[in-house]
């Protein structure tokens, strides 16, 4: 935040320049953070069906469209365990 605080203060080229390559690495390391997180909720090896469905339940709040979207991602990502 004080990265983008000061490029809006100065707005230099390097300023933004440091921004936004703060963000990038931020962004990925969220990203992967977050994949981590939900591989380990969700892995078949390590928990039960049961387990499996009460963390899709928590995750998703119950909502349809964001379950829908979780199994997906759940089933793409088994696929992509199993070729490894």
């Amino acid at each position: 935040m004080k990265l983008y605080r000061r490029w809006m203060t100065t707005g230099s080229v390097q300023d933004e320049m440091a921004y936004k390559d703060y963000r990038k690495v931020y962004k990925k390391v969220l990203g992967e953070a977050e994949q981590n997180y939900y591989y380990q909720q969700f892995d078949l090896k390590s928990n039960s069906i049961k387990q499996v469905w009460s963390n899709l339940n928590d995750t998703a709040s119950l909502s349809n469209v964001k379950l829908a979207f979780l199994l997906f991602w759940w089933m793409d990502l088994n696929i992509l365990v199993q070729k490894i």
